[in-house]
C-alpha cells in the first residue's frame, strides 16, 4: 500500500510555514523568527520562536505585546484551544529558559493562537493564572512565574493588515471574511493573496462569486496551479478556447496523446449523432 494512503490534499497543508511567512513578510527585518525551535535535548520544539531586538511597544497591535523573546505555540487550525494546549505552553517556556540559561523567566514571552477558546477555557485560565486581562478584541494577558502569556483568540481577532498573518491560521467561520479582505487589497501584498488562494480555496470561491468575480481577477495574484486546483481543468479550456488549446499543444501532440484509434471512435460517434438529430425547421 502506498505511504500516500488516506492522504488528502487537507491534510498535507502545512499550516506553521504560513504563520512564519505572514510574520517575516510583513514585519520584516524588524523581527528575527525562528520555526520549530528545539527548547531541550528531548524531541521537545515550540512551533514559532519570534526574536524583537527593538521595543516591543513601537509595534502595531498586536506585535506591542511581543516580548524581547517570544515563544509562539498555534493550535491546529479550527481546532478548540484546551489545558493541554496550556500546558505544553507552560512547559516549553520553562525548558527554553533552562536551555539558554535565562535566569528571568520574565526576559521571555508566551503565546497560543487557536481558532476556538471556550469560556471554560478562558476561565481555567484565569483561575490557573490568578486573573486574565483583556488587552483588545480577541487578546487576553496573564503572568506564568514572570512570564507574559498571551492568548490570541483568532475567531474574536478583528481583520486588519497586521492580523493577516496570524489570521491566515484561522478556520471556521470567518474565513470568508477574512478572504474578502484580502481579495479587496489586491496586489498590495501578493503572498497575502497567495496564501488565501491556497489554503481557504472554499471562502475565496465564495467570495469572488459573491462579489461577480471571475478568476481572471486573480490570475496575477494567484499560482495557476491553485487556480487550476479551485476551479478544475475546465477552467483553463473555457479560458483559452479549444482550437487556442489544441494550437498550443500541438495538433500532432494532441492526436498522439488521444491516440488514432480513440479518434476515429470519437469522430464516428460524433457523425452518427449528428446524423440521428434531426434538421431545425426553417
Amino acid at each position: 500500500m502506498s505511504d500516500d494512503a488516506g492522504v488528502t490534499e487537507e491534510s498535507r497543508k502545512q499550516w506553521h510555514p504560513v504563520l512564519v511567512d505572514g510574520l517575516r513578510y510583513l514585519l520584516k527585518d524588524t523581527l528575527r523568527i525562528e520555526p520549530e525551535h528545539a527548547v531541550s535535548a528531548l524531541p521537545t520544539r515550540i512551533d514559532v520562536l519570534v526574536m524583537t531586538p527593538e521595543p516591543a511597544a513601537e509595534f502595531a497591535p498586536p506585535y506591542n505585546l511581543l516580548s524581547p523573546r517570544t515563544l509562539m505555540e498555534l493550535v491546529s487550525p479550527g481546532e478548540w484551544a484546551t489545558w493541554r494546549h496550556l500546558r505544553k505552553l507552560y512547559v516549553d517556556g520553562v525548558l527554553y529558559t533552562l536551555d539558554q540559561d535565562i535566569k528571568k523567566m520574565s526576559e521571555i514571552g508566551l503565546w497560543m493562537l487557536a481558532s476556538r477558546m471556550s469560556s471554560e477555557f478562558l476561565e481555567l485560565v484565569r483561575e490557573e493564572l490568578g486573573s486574565l486581562e483583556v488587552v483588545g478584541p480577541g487578546l487576553y494577558r496573564a503572568f506564568f512565574c514572570g512570564s507574559q502569556v498571551v492568548l490570541v483568540h483568532l475567531h474574536e481577532l478583528p481583520v486588519s493588515i497586521a492580523a493577516i498573518p496570524l489570521l491566515m491560521v484561522y478556520r471556521g467561520p470567518r474565513e470568508e471574511e477574512i478572504a474578502k479582505f484580502v481579495i479587496e487589497q489586491g496586489q498590495s501584498y501578493r503572498l497575502f493573496s497567495e496564501q488565501v488562494f491556497s489554503f481557504h480555496p472554499h471562502a475565496v470561491k465564495e467570495v469572488m462569486a459573491m462579489l461577480g468575480m471571475t478568476p481572471e481577477a486573480f490570475r496575477r495574484l494567484a499560482n495557476a496551479k491553485d487556480i487550476i486546483d479551485l476551479f478544475g481543468p475546465r477552467i483553463v479550456i473555457e479560458e483559452m478556447g479549444e482550437e487556442k488549446l489544441i494550437s498550443a499543444i500541438g495538433e500532432e501532440k494532441f492526436i498522439q496523446t488521444i491516440g488514432e484509434d480513440r479518434l476515429r471512435e470519437l469522430l464516428d460517434k460524433m457523425a452518427k449523432a449528428r446524423e440521428a438529430t434531426p434538421p431545425d425547421r426553417p
